[in-house]
């Protein structure tokens, strides 16, 4: 087969199958929103995480760094929610959760 017949066949990318930048910023509610997902996320990915290390009694590396996601986004949502700035927010949020978790 020839170079030119090869590259017949090949699909061409057009503009329509990008995806249109965002022409402003973020809504502050759906920052919240997203936010909030992010940290479902991660809440999630700690259970996982948690759940693992007693079946394998094994402490991953990576639950610790689930833990610091979860606290920067607690944080973030104390920002947007227009709560005061601190850590304690984020601790107490981390207590509830761990706790949370403790009892399930």
């Amino acid at each position: 087969m020839s170079d030119a017949s090869e590259q017949a066949n090949v699909p061409v990318a057009s503009n329509q199958d990008r995806p249109v930048p965002r022409s402003g910023p973020i809504d502050p509610g759906e920052r919240q929103e997203i936010l909030h997902e992010l940290l479902t996320v991660e809440r999630a990915r700690l259970a996982n995480a948690l759940r693992m290390e007693q079946l394998r009694s094994i402490v991953f590396p990576e639950t610790t760094v689930i833990i610091k996601d979860i606290e920067r986004l607690v944080a973030a949502l104390s920002v947007v929610e227009g709560k005061p700035k601190g850590s304690s927010v984020a601790d107490e949020a981390l207590d509830a959760l761990l706790r949370e978790m403790a009892e399930s």
